[in-house]
């Protein structure tokens, strides 16, 4: 089912770069407040259910790789793809986040002057 959705019909632009056809084929999915606007009875207080099954198991993956931030959500037991997503905010470790403040405190040593 997924193979179907991300073909694309000219074999020019699958043959050139298969990450354009698959950003094609992101661009058409809809978004989820869309979605969540289209099928009202579908969501709960917390989760997101499946407009074909009514299933709750629903997955996600990155579009191009797995981190990628443009995310694709579909249902666990029947495959339909439901919505697309972005994650604009990437996820930063605390330690990250320690390492670049204390180089910005001192980066300079007076010890040699």
């Amino acid at each position: 089912m997924f193979k179907l959705f991300f073909q694309n019909k000219s074999s020019k632009t699958s043959q050139a770069s298969p990450e354009l056809s698959k950003v094609k084929a992101y661009r058409r999915i809809v978004i989820r407040s869309v979605y969540l606007q289209q099928h009202p009875n579908n969501t709960s207080e917390s989760e997101v259910k499946c407009k074909d099954c009514g299933s709750e198991d629903i997955k996600e993956w990155g579009l191009l790789k797995r981190d990628d931030h443009k995310r694709v959500h579909s249902c666990s037991d029947c495959g339909q793809i439901l919505f697309r997503t972005i994650d604009r905010l990437p996820q930063i470790k605390v330690e990250q986040v320690a390492d670049e403040n204390s180089e910005q405190k001192a980066p300079y040593s007076l010890v040699s002057c």
